[in-house]
């Protein structure tokens, strides 16, 4: 499948339906990229979920958002994150972001959405990693092989 098509599906409904929040929303996507073996509505799951939650994040204060993919980091794979400059992600969070039923939403959350994420990410044979600092925003990276 081509991934950079997928993302460029999810980005253009966020676009629509977040018009007017104050978040700006930006795709770089590789020309290298190829076609990548993965269940297109499973990844744009993945990558839904992981918009849903960059706009969550930068609610009431505005920002931006970057989808990005990337040939690489090894030959034999493909990554696409998700980055957003927002609040980042606390020290005490960090360790429970994927577990089931663990959200910081209060009632607005279910504790699905990375839970979630991560099982469809590992299904796939791939893994995603988090990368955040508190008050420079956070960046959730989903790693694919490419075989």
């Amino acid at each position: 499948s081509d991934l950079n098509a997928l993302a460029s599906r999810v980005v253009e409904r966020f676009a629509v339906s977040r018009q007017g929040s104050g978040t700006s929303l930006s795709r770089e996507l590789a020309a290298d990229l190829g076609p990548v073996p993965l269940e297109g509505p499973a990844i744009e799951r993945v990558i839904t979920n992981l918009l849903a939650n960059a706009f969550d994040a930068l609610e009431g204060r505005g920002g931006n958002i970057v989808v990005r993919t990337v040939a690489g980091p090894g030959k034999d794979e493909v990554s696409l994150a998700v980055a957003d400059d927002g609040p980042g992600i606390p020290p005490e969070n960090r360790e429970r972001i994927f577990d089931l039923l663990f959200s910081t939403k209060g009632a607005k959350g279910t504790g699905f959405g990375l839970a979630v994420s991560k099982k469809i990410v590992t299904e796939h044979g791939g893994r995603i990693r988090l990368d955040t600092e508190v008050g420079r925003g956070a960046a959730f990276t989903v790693i694919l092989p490419r075989v």
